[in-house]
């Protein structure tokens, strides 16, 4: 065998098995593998033939013309061959190849989805209960916290005590539940302390050069401010809060250019009155 002289080493053979696999959001995978001989590996490594961060035209340029100026190796994996020769499997990870051009796509396409589940939340989230009076709402948290209790056969609402002999105690409370808010303390005080909920979450996924911005994720736990990439149907009374924020960085090493960041948003919404201002909307 004779090889190419790429990076000085006579013995690099790059194998006709280069392949692209492009994603949705712009990014791309790719490998290729090359035979060396064992005794030239140890050369390759020690002069960066394999580095993080090299370009797969750096490796065989015969890739360019598909894209390879755009895709870094982020890892490699070797196996021995027969007669002293080695092969190297190359991953790399980069942008999508436009086969015409040779040149790659790096506008953001993002991907968005939305998914709604039933989660379990306390019935004092429920809508019906939040919309009842302070005092209403009292009366269904003292229940809920076992300080008071519905008594199903006068109909009123007893505050618990125990007195100086120790014996519990029941007497009417003197802030009695309104018709709007019985059916609710009758509820919890037959042990339904919970409902099923919605739970709808919108995902911003997309690849680029740069990752998050900042100030973007300086959003995470509050409410946002203006509109939600992509643009989600919004019920009225409803807002969204920022909850997580990841990017993945491969195919780059000590912060060089290049590379591929994979990133995710994702985006709760509230129950019916918007995430509680005071927590949330800072």
């Amino acid at each position: 065998m004779s090889g190419k002289n790429i990076y000085g080493l006579e013995s690099l053979l790059p194998q006709p098995d280069f392949k692209v696999v492009s994603s949705s959001d712009g990014g791309a995978n790719g490998s290729q593998s090359f035979l060396i001989l064992r005794g030239d590996f140890q050369q390759a490594a020690q002069i960066g033939t394999f580095s993080r961060g090299v370009t797969a035209t750096s490796l065989d340029p015969n890739t360019q013309s598909r894209g390879g100026d755009a895709l870094y190796l982020d890892r490699i994996e070797t196996a021995d061959q027969q007669e002293g020769w080695l092969r190297v499997n190359v991953y790399y990870s980069g942008w999508s190849a436009s086969y015409q051009t040779g040149g790659s796509e790096r506008e953001e396409q993002p991907t968005y989805s939305k998914r709604s589940v039933l989660v379990q939340r306390s019935i004092l989230e429920h809508p019906e209960v939040l919309a009842l009076s302070e005092e209403d709402r009292a009366s269904c948290r003292g229940i809920l916290m076992g300080q008071d209790s519905w008594d199903f056969i006068d109909g009123k609402l007893k505050y618990r005590y125990v007195d100086s002999s120790g014996v519990e105690r029941f007497e009417d409370s003197t802030n009695q539940p309104s018709l709007a808010s019985q059916p609710w303390v009758k509820q919890i005080t037959q042990g339904i302390t919970t409902f099923d909920a919605a739970y709808t979450t919108w995902e911003k996924t997309w690849s680029d050069d740069v990752g998050i911005p900042q100030s973007q994720q300086d959003l995470q736990g509050k409410v946002l401010p203006g509109a939600v990439p992509g643009n989600p149907y919004t019920p009225a009374g409803h807002d969204w809060r920022l909850d997580e924020v990841s990017e993945t960085q491969t195919g780059v090493v000590n912060g060089q250019s290049g590379g591929l960041y994979r990133n995710r948003l994702l985006f709760v919404l509230s129950q019916p009155g918007g995430w509680n201002a005071t927590l949330y909307d800072y």
